[in-house]
């Protein structure tokens, strides 16, 4: 009964996790559009949307799936690691650049490939580490993430 239970907590985790990323693909998109075509407000609000669920994303990774990702691979946990500073710098480029009204649609564009080809990344390695989280961890991060998604 336990081992059902472990397992099906684990697989809400992971496609609580992979909803996630397939939710910041429709902002991506809407980011896309109103850079290409939106008035200043619209280009704000979608960044200011995309911004909030990216980085809430990040740090409900960071503190409940990576540490137990990295007892297992190290590297690769390192790896992750690393690419989450890379993005967590593009944004505030990207931020900066949306306040002086100096991005185009290709910087956008270049940050959505990086940001995708990480969640690829995530998904295949380390999304796998929600079998070995406890389950009052497991139920944790799905509620943040849950609570993240309402805002």
């Amino acid at each position: 009964m336990e081992t059902t239970t472990s397992a099906r907590t684990a697989d809400d985790v992971r496609a609580r996790l992979i909803a996630d990323h397939r939710a910041m693909d429709v902002l991506f998109e809407k980011l896309l559009e109103d850079v290409h075509a939106g008035s200043d407000g619209d280009r704000q609000t979608s960044w200011a949307r995309f911004e909030r669920a990216l980085l809430d994303h990040i740090d409900a990774e960071e503190v409940y799936l990576l540490p137990v990702f990295e007892r297992k691979n190290p590297v690769e946990a390192a790896g992750i690691r690393q690419e989450h500073a890379t993005l967590r710098h593009l944004l505030a480029d990207m931020g900066v650049r949306l306040e002086l009204h100096a991005v185009r649609e290709e910087n956008v564009k270049r940050l959505v490939v990086a940001l995708r080809t990480h969640a690829a990344r995530e998904e295949a390695l380390m999304y796998a580490a929600a079998d070995d989280l406890a389950p009052d961890l497991s139920a944790s991060l799905v509620r943040k993430l849950s609570a993240q998604r309402k805002r």
